[in-house]
C-alpha cells in the first residue's frame, strides 16, 4: 500500500469494501476519507455514486490482452516476425531468462533486425552483469536508463506495442508454463495489453527515450 500511494501521480484506484476499509483504521481509513472528499466512489448498489463514473473506451477489436503464460508465446512469435526493429524495456535482465530469450533475439539480429533494450531499475539493481554482456556481444544495443525504469514494454517494427506487468528479460515463465502443476504453484498473475498502432508505438517509444526523437525504422531500401 505504501508503494502504491507513494508512486501514484495522476490516478490511484482502490477496489474493496468501502465500509470495511473505512472502519479498518490507520491509513486505509484516511484513504477512504480522502476519496470521499476529493475523489470518485462507486459501488454496485450505487450507495456512494455521488460523482460520474470514470470510464475508458478501448474498442475490443483494437486492444488485445495477454495473461500470464500467454506472454511467452507472444514474445516468441512476435520477435520471430520482426522485420526491422525491436525495442524492449525490462528493469532487470537475468541469465536464467536468457536461456529462453537469447536465441530468439539472436535469430532476429541474424535477419538484420536492430534491437534496443532499455534496462535498469536503478544503477545498482539491473539483473545479471553477465546477461547484459552476453546481449551486447550478440549485437543488441543496451541502454541503462538514466532515469531508472520500471516499464515493461515491447515494440515491434514501430507498429505493435505491448505494455503491462510482465518482466520480459527476467521472468522465468518458460520454465513452468508447459506443466499444469508447476503453472499453478510458480506462476505470478501477469497481465499486459497490446495493440497494432503506429501512433501508440511512437508515443511509448518517446516516453522510453526521454521524449528525444521518434522511433527510427529501417526500411528494405535504407538497409542496403
Amino acid at each position: 500500500l505504501n508503494v502504491a500511494v507513494s508512486r501514484a501521480k495522476h490516478l490511484f484506484i482502490v477496489a474493496g469494501s468501502h465500509e470495511k476499509l473505512s472502519a479498518s483504521g490507520g491509513y486505509l481509513s484516511k484513504i477512504c476519507a480522502h476519496c470521499s472528499r476529493y475523489g470518485y466512489i462507486t459501488a454496485v448498489d450505487h450507495q456512494y455514486d455521488h460523482r460520474p463514473q470514470l470510464t475508458i473506451d478501448i474498442p475490443s477489436n483494437e486492444a488485445n490482452i495477454l495473461h500470464s503464460c500467454e506472454h511467452v508465446e507472444w514474445f516468441k512469435n512476435n520477435i520471430a516476425s520482426a522485420k526491422n526493429h525491436i525495442v524492449i524495456s525490462s528493469p532487470w535482465i537475468t541469465l536464467k531468462n536468457l536461456d529462453f530469450s537469447f536465441q530468439i533475439l539472436v535469430d532476429a539480429i541474424n535477419r538484420g533486425v536492430s534491437i534496443n533494450i532499455y534496462y535498469g531499475y536503478n544503477k545498482n539493481d539491473f539483473g545479471d552483469p553477465e546477461a547484459i554482456a552476453k546481449l551486447k556481444d550478440a549485437g543488441c544495443n543496451l541502454i541503462l536508463d538514466p532515469d531508472q525504469t520500471h516499464s515493461k514494454v515491447v515494440i515491434i517494427d514501430n507498429q505493435i506495442v505491448c505494455i503491462g506487468s510482465f518482466n520480459w528479460l527476467s521472468q522465468t515463465h518458460h520454465l513452468y508454463c508447459s506443466e499444469e502443476y508447476f503453472k499453478k504453484i510458480n506462476i505470478r498473475n501477469e497481465i499486459s495489453i497490446w495493440v497494432n498502432d503506429t501512433v501508440r508505438a511512437n508515443e511509448v517509444f518517446l516516453l522510453l527515450n526521454g521524449g528525444n526523437k521518434p522511433l527510427e525504422i529501417k526500411t528494405e531500401e535504407n538497409k542496403l
